[in-house]
């Protein structure tokens, strides 16, 4: 009988909070498993945020061959650089050598990528987006990032945005983007924690906050899909995953606006919940992208 013959990864999901690095393990019959998965805290200071990141990639990758690093950062990203050219987020990251000093590290092919399109590949290739010819996804944690998927001739074609980004309430907090408004000022995990003053774990599902935060996502989704239109919109990301509820809110403040712009969209939430961007990590790096 012929030995199944395995593929090992390092994926990393560098987020505005926390930080996943998973070891998975593809052995082209069964798809792509978890085999490690380490979670630590994210270090705004680049320095010793890229050294603790190095030491739990070792960790993960001990006694394994791996073929490829894949890791998903918010903010705008320079693929072929592997830099974040510009992160709210992770401001001191900006600009830094991360794909070579991984790369000099590891002495494998590193991939830096959207945290918005990691997510949506892998729900494209593994999760709710099977099938889908085209669809917009939002990644909704810490903060809003998204992308859309279209499938043309076989190839991939992935449109990575900032949804988190644009001027939702003009009058509303300053962003750390440096713009008045932002829906992640209003929706963001973090920002709204802070402006909460507590835990986003203590608030209960029935606490009317989540009805304000609906109708903030909701006109997200308007505004995203004027320029972004798509049959499918797949939610994904921590907040959302922890209160699908909200779902019926945004979908009924959508349809209450009268406009012909867009058709509403089908709402699907991510198969893969927070694994999407590790999973995506990997897709990227297997498949044709346009």
């Amino acid at each position: 009988m012929k030995e199944t013959v395995k593929d090992y990864y390092v994926a990393l999901d560098i987020g505005g909070t926390n930080c996943r690095v998973s070891l998975l393990e593809n052995d082209h019959q069964n798809g792509l498993i978890i085999r490690v998965k380490k979670e630590t805290q994210v270090y705004p200071e680049f320095l010793e945020g890229i050294n603790a990141l190095m030491n739990i990639i070792d960790q993960v990758r001990e006694g394994f061959n791996i073929k490829a690093i894949g890791g998903s950062f918010p903010g705008i990203i320079d693929n072929e650089k592997g830099v974040i050219r510009s992160s709210a987020n992770l401001p001191d990251w900006n600009n830094q050598p991360i794909k070579d000093i991984i790369e000099n590290h590891c002495r494998v092919p590193v991939g830096i990528f959207h945290d918005g399109a990691a997510a949506a590949m892998g729900e494209a290739i593994y999760g709710r987006g099977i099938g889908a010819k085209n669809f917009v996804f939002l990644n909704w944690g810490t903060g809003v990032g998204g992308a859309k998927v279209e499938k043309l001739t076989g190839k991939y074609h992935i449109t990575s945005f900032e949804p988190g980004h644009h001027i939702a309430n003009p009058d509303g907090d300053i962003c750390a983007c440096g713009l008045q408004g932002c829906p992640d000022m209003a929706m963001g995990g973090g920002p709204l924690s802070k402006k909460l003053n507590r835990n986003l774990a203590e608030v209960k599902d029935d606490d009317p906050i989540w009805n304000d935060v609906a109708k903030i996502a909701g006109q997200t989704v308007i505004n995203t899909l004027a320029f972004h239109q798509a049959p499918i919109l797949i939610f994904g990301g921590g907040l959302i995953q922890k209160r699908q509820f909200m779902l019926a809110g945004i979908e009924e403040y959508i349809r209450s606006i009268k406009q012909e712009i867009f058709k509403v969209p089908e709402i699907r939430v991510a198969k893969l919940g927070d694994n999407a961007a590790l999973f995506g990590t990997v897709a990227l790096q297997q498949v044709d992208l346009i």
